[in-house]
C-alpha cells in the first residue's frame, strides 16, 4: 500500500512486528471536498431523509431501551470439551447473557417480527455466550478497571465459546501479569451466533442493527454486573478481527460517545456507516499491505477516514509488509497500540 494515493510518513519498529503509519491524502476522488460545517448538514439532511421513509420510526435511545442497556441475566455456561482447560489456563470466566423479552408495541420488537416474517435463516436469538478475564483489583488502587470488548472473526462464529481459542495470542497478551501490570483491565470476548441476522447490514449512526442492540445489551449488561472491580464505563474500548473489525466500526459509529478507542484489524466499514458528527470517535486501523480483502476496499476506508477526520476525529492507519489477512497477531503485539488504547477516555478526560 506504498503506491499511489500514500503518503509515507512515519516508520516504526519493533522486535516481533514492522508498521508503515500514513497520512490520509489524495481522496477527493472517493468522497467530495467538504467544510466540517458542510459535512454536518450533510449528515443531518441524510438521516432526515432516511428517518422519513423508517415506516419504525426513530430508534429509542433511552436508558434501557435495546442497545442502550435493556435489562437481561447472566447465565453460567456448561464446558464443553477442552474449554475448561483453556478457560483455566488464561483465568477465564464463561457466561450467557440472555436478554429479557422485548415489549411487543416496542419499535425493536416490531423489527424483529417484521423480519422474521420475511422468512430469515434463523430465528433471532436471545442469549448470546461470552468470555471474561477479570483484572486483580489490587493492581487497580480501589479504581475502576478498563474493558476490552474483543470480536471475533468468521471462523469462531457460533454458541462453542472453545472455537474463541483458535486465535489465542489476544488471550495470552491481555492475560499476561506482564501486561495486566502495565495495563489492568476486563477483556471480554463476545461470540457472534452463526448466521446471525441483518449482522452489520444497514447499520448507521442514528440506527442500530437489531444484532448490534442484542451484542450492546450483552456488553452493558455484563459490565454492570462486575463489582469487584467495577468497570469504568469512560473507558470502554474495542477492537476486532476481520468479520469481527467490521463489527468495530459498527460499535463505534452506531452508539458514538460509548468507545474511548477503536482498533479494527484487516477490515473495512460498510459503506453505508454514517459518522458522527459530534462524537466521530479515536480509531486505528491495522491490516497486510499485501492482503486484498483489505486492499481492494481501500478507497472505502479513504472515504470513511475522511468523514472521521472532518468530524474532528482521529484515524490512523497502520500496514504491515506481509500478504495473507492475519494482520492481528502483530498487532496484539504492538506496544504502541496497546499505549495508545489506554490513553483515551471517552469524555476526552485525563486517565486516572
Amino acid at each position: 500500500m506504498r503506491g499511489r494515493g500514500f503518503l509515507l510518513c512515519v516508520f516504526a519498529f519493533c522486535a516481533v512486528a514492522v508498521a508503515v503509519d500514513y497520512d490520509f491524502v489524495g481522496v477527493e476522488e472517493a468522497v467530495p471536498k467538504m467544510s466540517p460545517a458542510e459535512y454536518t448538514e450533510a449528515y443531518h439532511a441524510y438521516r432526515a431523509a432516511d428517518l422519513a421513509c423508517d415506516v419504525f420510526g426513530a430508534a429509542d435511545r433511552s436508558p434501557g431501551a435495546p442497545g442502550y442497556g435493556a435489562s437481561g441475566n447472566i447465565l453460567p455456561y456448561t464446558d464443553t470439551k477442552g474449554l475448561r482447560e483453556n478457560r483455566e489456563y488464561y483465568n477465564l470466566s464463561a457466561g450467557w447473557f440472555v436478554r429479557d423479552p422485548l415489549p411487543p408495541e416496542s419499535v425493536e420488537a416490531k423489527i424483529i417480527a417484521y423480519e422474521d416474517a420475511k422468512g430469515r435463516r434463523k430465528p433471532f436469538p436471545d442469549r448470546l455466550p461470552f468470555l471474561l478475564f477479570t483484572p486483580d483489583e489490587k493492581l487497580l488502587d480501589g479504581k475502576p478497571a478498563p474493558l476490552v470488548v474483543f470480536m471475533p472473526g468468521n471462523g469462531e462464529l457460533g454458541n462453542d465459546l472453545n472455537r474463541q481459542f483458535r486465535q489465542s495470542l489476544i488471550f495470552e497478551r491481555v492475560t499476561s501479569k506482564a501486561f495486566q501490570s502495565k495495563h489492568p483491565c476486563y477483556l471480554l470476548v463476545l461470540s457472534v451466533p452463526t448466521d446471525s441476522p441483518g449482522l452489520w447490514e444497514g447499520a448507521t449512526v442514528y440506527r442500530p442493527s437489531s444484532i448490534e442492540n442484542f451484542l450492546n445489551d450483552a456488553i452493558l449488561g455484563v459490565a454492570r454486573a462486575q463489582q469487584s472491580p467495577p468497570v469504568d464505563t469512560n473507558r470502554l474500548y474495542a477492537t476486532g478481527l476481520s468479520y469481527g473489525g467490521v463489527a468495530v466500526y459498527g460499535l463505534g459509529c452506531t452508539f458514538p460517545g460509548r468507545y474511548a478507542a477503536l482498533v479494527p484489524v484487516a477490515a473495512c466499514p460498510t459503506g453505508e456507516i454514517a459518522v458522527h458528527p459530534t462524537q466521530p470517535g479515536n480509531w486505528w486501523l491495522f491490516y497486510n499491505e499485501g492482503d486484498k480483502a483489505t486492499t481492494e476496499w481501500i478507497e472505502t476506508v479513504n472515504a470513511f477516514k475522511r468523514r472521521v477526520t472532518l468530524q474532528g476525529g482521529k484515524f490512523r492507519v497502520s500496514t504491515f509488509p506481509d500478504k495473507g489477512h492475519n494482520a492481528w497477531d502483530k498487532t496484539w503485539r504492538e506496544e504502541a497500540m496497546w499505549d495508545w488504547m489506554f490513553s483515551k477516555t471517552m469524555d476526552g478526560s485525563p486517565v486516572p
